[in-house]
């Protein structure tokens, strides 16, 4: 795969990325310019991403949830540094950008709408982006609070804030979904077919992100404690994935071509996400209504992400230790011995490999 191939796909995976990470969480976008210098600066945790992917042999989409918290820690523990204003070691953050960013971006748009867009499952593309367009609508509703309107830190980014009416939101919304739509249409010209990393370039890019994340340090002391303890959680899990992975991981998984008529459902996002905004904006309710609605969803999402991640790290220690007793045998007393093999030629790392856990390239 050529290296432009491979920076086509970052840089289009991000583009994906961005339309759920920035600009459904914020609706005060220039315009396709300032989306597409977001993809640009997105370009980093989803590089991690597809490289986490790779180099940990993800292949379920379980394991794949254990990636994406690592999107969500970068893009606000590294390009910013929102993550640490919990607090030092607070969970606060980590869990609602691990369901915001990781859940949403990553593990919705990214990845399902690519998986159902092979499978041809229009019936879920549709019923995904309605129920996307509505929670858009809901929630930039809440953007009408007087906070959000006037916060400094966004007046001083892109000037005075204007809260758009009904009309206008309708306007943003297709732009931002035919952004979508295009963007997983160029992803269909340029999906690798394989996609391994080697370890000169996993070690470089670790040093590079733990460098970033360190800059953070000077004004928030715990910040790279912080990053590097709940980044090393996620890749423990990750570890034990890969010693009991077979078979291509999920971007192997994703390749082939798509049927162009199944992006048209993506479209849904628009006539629901403008309906449910002008069914609030006719409501019109009082700013305490949109506290409740504007922290409950952030609340839901919090509980949305703690969950997820606890099932997923204890999916993946059940599924090490099944493999484990599956390629033990016991001894003369009785009790299960395991049988360590060599790693397989060209793999890395201290893990133990299992027979029948090995992909079917090492085999």
């Amino acid at each position: 795969m050529s290296a432009l191939r491979t920076l086509a796909f970052v840089y289009l995976s991000a583009v994906v990325a961005v339309v759920f990470s920035e600009r459904v969480f914020w609706f005060w976008t220039p315009g396709l310019v300032a989306h597409a210098e977001g993809a640009a600066y997105y370009s980093l945790p989803v590089a991690v991403t597809v490289w986490a992917v790779a180099w940990f042999r993800v292949s379920t989409a379980w394991a794949l949830l254990l990636v994406t918290p690592l999107y969500a820690y970068i893009t606000e523990g590294v390009l910013t540094p929102v993550m640490y204003s919990g607090g030092p070691f607070v969970p606060f953050f980590p869990a609602w950008f691990a369901a915001w960013h990781g859940l949403g971006a990553i593990f919705v748009l990214w990845y399902w709408v690519r998986r159902w867009l092979l499978a041809g499952a229009w019936k879920l593309i549709s019923a995904l982006a309605a129920g996307v367009g509505v929670f858009w609508g809901v929630w930039a509703s809440t953007l009408r609070l007087p906070e959000h309107v006037d916060d400094p830190d966004m007046v001083a980014d892109i000037g005075r804030l204007t809260v758009l009416g009904p009309r206008d939101f309708a306007i943003y919304a297709a732009l931002i979904t035919a952004v979508l739509v295009v963007a997983h249409l160029g992803l269909d010209r340029v999906w690798p077919r394989q996609w391994h990393v080697g370890e000169r370039s996993t070690r470089a890019g670790t040093v590079i992100v733990t460098m970033l994340a360190a800059a953070w340090t000077v004004v928030i002391p715990w910040a790279l404690p912080m990053f590097v303890v709940y980044g090393m959680l996620q890749v423990r899990s990750l570890r034990r994935h890969r010693t009991v992975s077979s078979g291509p991981n999920i971007v192997e998984q994703l390749a082939g071509p798509i049927d162009v008529r199944h992006l048209a459902p993506l479209l849904l996002i628009v006539p629901t996400a403008s309906a449910s905004y002008l069914a609030l904006w006719v409501a019109s309710p009082s700013e305490l209504v949109l506290r409740v609605i504007y922290y409950g969803i952030i609340s839901v999402q919090t509980v949305i992400g703690c969950t997820v991640s606890l099932m997923a790290w204890r999916r993946s220690g059940c599924v090490a230790r099944v493999a484990d007793r599956k390629h033990s045998e016991p001894d003369r007393h009785g009790k299960r011995i395991f049988r360590a093999y060599p790693r397989p030629h060209g793999t890395h790392g201290h893990a133990r490999w299992l027979d029948g856990a090995q992909s079917a390239e090492d085999r």
